[in-house]
Parts: C-alpha cells; structure tokens; sequence
C-alpha cells in the first residue's frame, strides 16, 4: 500500500494480511509426503516467515476435534493448548466437527463408516468474505490445496484484496492457483523452520511435549 506523506513524498505501508488455515488439508498433506515430523507448526513464526515485510493482523486454523482414537485425540489436544499458548490472542482456532457417514468399497462391496469433517470449508470461505468486507486486510494468504475455496477466493480478489494461495506438500490445486493472485508450494525448510519448541508451558502451568512420533 503506497500513501503521500504530507511532504509530498512517496510512503510504503506494510500490507495488512490476515492467514486462513485449513488443518486437515495440511496435515494430510504432511502426512502424504512423509513430513510428518513438522506436525508441531507453530503457525505465528510460518505466517511471519511468509509475509515478510507484511503487517499480520491475524490467523484463523480450522480444524475439527478427532474422535474414537485416544491417543490421536490426546495429541490434538496437546497440540492446540501448545499453539494457543505460545501464539496468543494472534491467533484463533475455529472448529468445524467429525462426522460419521455411510460407505460401500467400490471394489468388495462392503459397508464400513468413515469419519468425515464437516463445515471447515464453509467457515474458511465465511471468515475470508467476511474480513474483506469488514476490511480488515488487504492481503489474505490461505494455506490449502481444497479446489472448493475456488469461489471464495474469486469473489475476495472481485472486492479488490490481494488473495495468496500456499499449497501443503502433496495438495496443489490448479484451479485454486488460478484463482488466487499468486500461488505456490510451501518449501520444507519454510516448515522445518516453524516449529514451536519442543516443550512449551501451557496456560495453566503444565508443560506440553511434542509428541515422540512428531520428531
């Protein structure tokens, strides 16, 4: 953003930007590409590494409570209490939820039931409609390779913001990509260089340890 300093003098502004992240979409795709030592994302120092010299406002991750595995349970919630204590009022989880739902195997024809995650694609697109019209950025960078933020992401750019699109490893969308003002692919070492460390005092005093499969 450029303004005209009361000298007459040509002045840059940092872009305001806020960041949308879609968890599972990058977790899967850590887990495809068989990164997933770089799980415990700290998501305050990966948005920071992204946007320099862009002025964060804000980072909004969507994910859904997991269910019937307790451990994987235990190390989502583990995880969460780490980020809301090390990011602070920076950033805002936003959940969607699990749901169970009916399938058939193509090839054996047998019935089994699948956790599905539900509305996280709804309340991403929501929240970045919202925060254009509100104005509250003029840049959004959305962390997500789901070809269903398509929309979303064209009306945002129709309304003048800038949207740029980070892919997680194994997720590059090239409808996305054409959608967005700019696009790429997030680099290992942009992710081996956002961890939170490996063991951070939560908010009630208790210390909270990167889990041993996540090294």
């Amino acid at each position: 953003m450029t303004l005209v300093h009361p000298t007459g003098v040509l002045a840059t502004t940092p872009d305001r930007v806020e960041v949308f992240i879609d968890g599972f979409n990058l977790y899967f795709g850590l887990v495809d590409a068989r990164m997933e030592r770089y799980k415990w994302l700290d998501f305050l120092r990966l948005s920071q590494r992204l946007n320099p010299p862009r002025e964060l406002q804000r980072v909004h991750y969507f994910t859904a409570r997991v269910t019937r595995d307790q451990a994987a349970e235990r190390r989502q919630n583990n995880y969460l209490e780490a980020l809301e204590a090390h990011c602070g009022n920076t950033l805002r989880i936003i959940h969607g939820r699990m749901q169970i739902e009916p399938r058939t195997c193509p090839s054996c024809a047998t019935s089994f039931e699948s956790r599905v995650e539900k509305h996280t694609d709804v309340n991403i697109a929501a929240e970045m409609i919202r925060g254009a019209y509100e104005d509250r950025y003029d840049t959004a960078m959305l962390i997500s390779g789901d070809a269903d933020q398509v929309a979303a992401v064209e009306l945002v750019v129709s309304l003048g913001k800038t949207v740029r699109v980070v892919f997680p490893p194994e997720r590059e969308s090239t409808h996305l990509g054409r959608a967005a003002s700019t696009s790429y692919v997030l680099k290992e070492d942009q992710l081996r260089l956002s961890q939170l460390p490996d063991i951070v005092r939560g908010r009630h005093g208790v210390d909270l340890i990167r889990p041993a499969s996540w090294r």
